[in-house]
């Protein structure tokens, strides 16, 4: 699903963009300072086994890294 655009897409890319996001400085900063841990590694590695499969279980895994 490619949230943006309100479409499904063959190669979505709103997961990866909204890790990058909440693994940047600035966030990333907001985030702790709201008590949230984000562990930039994991989600980065998750990031890219969701690039690689696109698939509901490697999408869960990012959930449950953020929530």
């Amino acid at each position: 699903m490619d949230f943006e655009r309100s479409r499904t897409d063959e190669t979505p890319s709103n997961v990866t963009g909204f890790c990058q996001f909440v693994t940047s400085s600035n966030y990333g900063k907001i985030l702790k300072d709201k008590g949230f841990t984000i562990d930039k590694d994991k989600i980065i590695l998750k990031a890219r086994e969701y690039k690689r499969s696109y698939s509901d279980d490697s999408y869960k895994e990012i959930l449950k890294l953020i929530i």
